[in-house]
């Protein structure tokens, strides 16, 4: 059998599957009109391949190869009761249970015999990138010679879809780029919760294939205008050989950029109207380790809230019926008074007990997971501040839920807190956070930056009702003696050493943290900043942890030191 025929008929059944997976999607999702526009192709897709299974029948039989043809026709006329009956979701469990295993089956039988060589479009991809961007066709160009090496990095894997996924490969590390089952349809349901209407421009963190470019251009059309980056050449240059994309180049609509320090995605971030998607194994591709850490910083902080919204919002609407009071009618109590921030971090252990005799004037603010530690020693505080949104901190009251000390409570975090706690609730408007801005605005309130964590939230609200000084314990912003928090709170342990990065000690020494602490850190940092910020210049923050990270423009003492301020 010749190798056209047998291309021919791969091809085919590729498509069956494919076609297959895009109309399951769609069902799953009930975009019924698109699940039938792809059922009608499926049908004609399904019947040239099987026409042409039966024209090469005797062809086939010579390597060993039998359609079959029984077994299709079976799952095919379930498929089509189904279909007739208008019953969409067993339509999408004939399809997905039914008829796909029979045909990947029948995919994997033609790979025994026939193994189709890789389209190459690196040279139609460089000539429309050189009428384009004649410099970067030439780096990209740059790399033929070493085609074998960087193949080796990036190694096309076939899947049972028929489409392929990518295997990164470095030394001993191995990582796959995309699933195994049908990547496209991954990366589609991906891009679905990426993109957003009315967007201009998308600023795209590639992974060395077009399938996200494809992704965006199927959900936004072929008019949209698709900036890919790649931090590495190499993956620029698997993109522009796996995938056509000439077309694309020379029209305008997709845009590359060799950004090894990503400095172009970064601006690119502040870019009005425009949308930023950032894919998570292209993160992990990235060799500079400040960039990457600080990419994965700015995914965690970005993400995190995209995946919280229903959430976050839910709590906000609960809080705002339930919290009698705001924050900023506390100024007037924290103006010029020395306020003390209680964290959980592990050297609380060391210093907790002195605050027992802190100064009558002063303010002690207990985060929630102190709190019951405190009231057992029998340290007051004179409020507890909440910021996380899920439900499962309320375990932090436990016994308490019939206290009357005040409780600072985000926007947005849990609303069980302001459903069960008996003490008077403040509710706290943060920046960047819609329902909020929108809120604080209508009221006339301030609004607050949480800083990613409820200790820098603390600091915050410090800043802007006046404190003079801040005083914090238990901030170690790090797993000091392998530990997270401090004894009688959270106690979780540290992840392995090997998994965390070394930074600078209070003292000197060195410690270990992971991207989370360092974006607080460095949030710290930036707040404290008093080049930049008015309402800084006359406030002392001190970290008195007496252990954990050093953290830039604190001062560092003692907290016997500190109560003698």
């Amino acid at each position: 059998m010749n190798v056209g025929k047998m291309k021919e008929l791969e091809r085919n059944s590729q498509l069956c599957v494919q076609i297959m997976d895009m109309v399951v999607n769609n069902l799953r999702h009930w975009n019924v009109d698109a699940a039938m526009r792809g059922y009608r192709l499926l049908i004609d897709r399904f019947m040239r391949m099987t026409e042409c299974g039966n024209t090469y029948r005797e062809e086939l039989a010579e390597l060993g190869l039998s359609m079959p043809f029984q077994a299709f026709t079976e799952q095919l006329s379930a498929v089509m009761a189904a279909q007739e009956k208008r019953d969409f979701i067993l339509l999408a469990d004939m399809l997905q249970m039914g008829l796909r295993p029979v045909l990947v089956q029948w995919l994997y039988s033609i790979k025994e015999v026939y193994q189709p060589e890789t389209t190459d479009c690196l040279t139609k991809n460089l000539d429309a990138l050189k009428r384009k961007d004649p410099w970067l066709a030439e780096q990209v160009g740059q790399l033929i010679p070493m085609v074998d090496e960087v193949l080796a990095r990036f190694v096309l894997e076939p899947t049972e879809s028929g489409r392929n996924t990518v295997l990164y490969v470095d030394g001993d590390k191995q990582m796959y780029l995309y699933g195994n089952g049908d990547p496209y349809v991954d990366i589609l349901n991906f891009m679905k919760d990426q993109v957003a209407f009315g967007r201009e421009e998308y600023h795209l963190l590639g992974c060395a294939s077009g399938l996200q470019v494809s992704a965006i251009r199927f959900i936004c059309g072929d008019a949209c205008v698709v900036h890919d980056y790649e931090s590495r050449l190499d993956a620029l240059y698997c993109m522009l050989l796996y995938s056509d994309v000439a077309d694309q180049l020379l029209d305008g609509t997709l845009i590359l950029h060799y950004d090894p320090q990503l400095q172009e995605l970064v601006r690119a971030m502040s870019v009005p109207n425009h949308q930023v998607i950032l894919y998570p194994p292209a993160i992990q591709l990235i060799t500079d380790e400040q960039v990457r850490q600080a990419i994965e910083r700015f995914y965690m902080a970005t993400h995190s809230m995209e995946e919280q919204k229903y959430l976050l919002f839910g709590n906000f609407l609960q809080n705002s019926k339930r919290c009698s009071h705001n924050i900023d009618e506390l100024e007037s109590s924290f103006a010029g008074r020395k306020i003390y921030i209680v964290a959980a971090g592990p050297s609380l252990d060391k210093n907790l007990h002195l605050l027992a005799e802190r100064e009558a004037d002063s303010i002690v603010i207990a985060t929630g997971t102190v709190y019951v530690k405190m009231m057992q020693m029998g340290i007051r505080p004179d409020y507890v501040i909440v910021s996380e949104a899920n439900a499962r901190i309320q375990y932090q009251f436990r016994e308490l839920w019939q206290e009357n000390i005040p409780l600072l409570l985000l926007s947005s975090a849990t609303w069980h807190l302001a459903r069960k706690y008996a003490g008077e609730k403040y509710i706290i408007y943060q920046e960047g956070f819609e329902p909020a801005e929108q809120a604080a605005g209508k009221e006339d309130r301030k609004l607050y930056s949480s800083g990613g964590s409820v200790s820098t939230l603390a600091l915050d609200v410090a800043i802007r009702l006046h404190a003079s000084i801040v005083v914090f314990i238990g901030l170690d912003l790090a797993f000091t003696g392998q530990k997270a928090h401090a004894e009688g709170t959270s106690q979780t342990m540290a992840p392995d050493e090997a998994a965390l990065i070394p930074t600078k000690a209070y003292d000197g020494g060195v410690v270990y943290v992971d991207t989370k602490f360092q974006l607080y850190a460095n949030w710290i940092t930036r707040r404290l900043n008093r080049d930049n910020m008015d309402d800084v210049t006359n406030i002392r923050v001190i970290n008195a942890t007496e252990g954990g990270a050093f953290v830039k423009r604190m001062e560092y003492m003692t907290l016997e030191e500190a109560m003698q301020l």
